[in-house]
């Protein structure tokens, strides 16, 4: 069903960009499959870079396929919160009215994290225009905000006209923190993961992908993978991502002996990771903390069983003991985990249905369509 004459503007937290081409990933494959669907749609996007970055911070506006991406990319100001927040709602407020001048009046925003929503809410109470917030961080539920962070936070989801969250996990700690309801929408599945040919490589490997930090515990992954590594002699570990902890993490797997066997990759693009993944006997994913966890859908869809820990939204994704294995976030839980699941027989061709059924772009259309109608009906003059 085709929506020409329905407008959303989306703001999101950040977006794909020259200068962080893996940012916001998720917020481009959802702004897509809207504008699929026949909505009008453009986009807002102010992105927060660190310093050192400066000389790649820059504005453009552009056309892609229909879909109008204003965009800026800006110095973010260590531990100076406030102060980003801000400077991002002067500008959005900004780009908002520029906006509406070339391309009218939207019939919905949807602000994807509540650090953008200031904007939203002046914009409803100037223009009359309702919003939608999805929330997708995962400080909430780790107690990382400080005094000023969930003020504006219980600002943003106490002016929305509907609230979103990417896991019921999520949305229960949500509810808890500030008395209000909050619907589950899960984040979409890119397109490009998916079971083609599910080859293994001839060395096998388990893969992890993710950010070189903390509350990604990939010292958990090396400690549990060095327990195992004499009993399968065979296996490698491949670890993609950048981060804080990429130094610290290559000491340790030099420190356990198994700094032959892991190898550290970097950031590796989408296409990429399709292949990474599609070749994996399993994905692991060790976080002490996850909302939602995109890679594990991505490694799923694309045929591969995950091994992950039993934290935050995780165990909404893997939900059957035919998708992979859930443990605790300890070095005797992970590393059985792994054992047992390289002692497990798999249907890779269910895991990957499964899942593009569950989160592909017919799923996430048929619930967020759902939220857009009602909100749009209802503020209908």
């Amino acid at each position: 069903m085709k929506h020409k004459k329905q407008h959303i503007l989306v703001l999101p937290i950040n977006y794909p960009s020259d200068a962080n081409p893996i940012a916001g990933t998720f917020f481009k494959e959802q702004v897509k499959a809207i504008a699929s669907a026949g909505y009008k749609v453009g986009v807002l996007s102010f992105n927060a870079l660190p310093l050192k970055k400066w000389s790649q911070c820059h504005s453009k506006i552009e056309n892609s396929k229909g879909i109008i991406i204003d965009q800026t990319c800006f110095p973010s100001l260590p531990k100076l919160i406030s102060v980003n927040h801000k400077i991002r709602t002067y500008f959005v407020k900004k780009k908002i009215k520029r906006y509406i001048n070339k391309n009218g009046h939207p019939d919905l925003i949807h602000v994807h994290v509540h650090s953008s929503a200031e904007a939203a809410i002046w914009a409803k109470q100037r223009f009359g225009i309702p919003y939608v917030i999805t929330e997708h961080y995962s400080h909430f539920a780790n107690n990382q905000l400080n005094s000023y962070q969930l003020k504006y936070a219980k600002r943003a989801f106490q002016y929305a006209n509907e609230r979103l969250c990417v896991s019921q996990s999520l949305g229960n700690t949500l509810t808890e923190l500030f008395q209000l309801s909050f619907k589950c929408i899960p984040n979409i599945l890119d397109p490009r993961f998916k079971l083609d040919n599910k080859l293994i490589s001839s060395t096998p490997y388990l893969l992890s992908v993710g950010s070189l930090s903390k509350v990604k515990n990939h010292q958990l992954l090396l400690k549990a993978f060095s327990r195992i590594s004499q009993e399968r002699p065979e296996l490698n570990l491949i670890i993609a991502g950048e981060g804080p902890l990429k130094k610290d993490l290559i000491s340790l797997s030099h420190e356990l002996g198994i700094s032959k066997r892991v190898k550290f990759i970097g950031n590796k693009t989408k296409s990429e990771l399709t292949k990474l993944m599609s070749g994996a006997i399993r994905f692991c994913l060790p976080s002490n903390y996850e909302t939602f966890g995109v890679v594990l859908i991505e490694s799923m869809a694309c045929g591969t069983p995950v091994i992950a820990t039993n934290v935050g939204g995780i165990p909404e994704i893997v939900d059957s003991s035919e998708l992979g294995i859930l443990c605790n976030d300890d070095v005797e839980s992970y590393s059985m985990a792994i054992l047992n699941s390289l002692s497990t027989s798999y249907d890779n061709s269910k895991i990957s249905y499964t899942t593009i059924n569950n989160y592909g772009k017919e799923s996430f259309l048929k619930k967020i369509e759902a939220v857009y109608s009602n909100l749009i009906v209802k503020t209908e003059p």
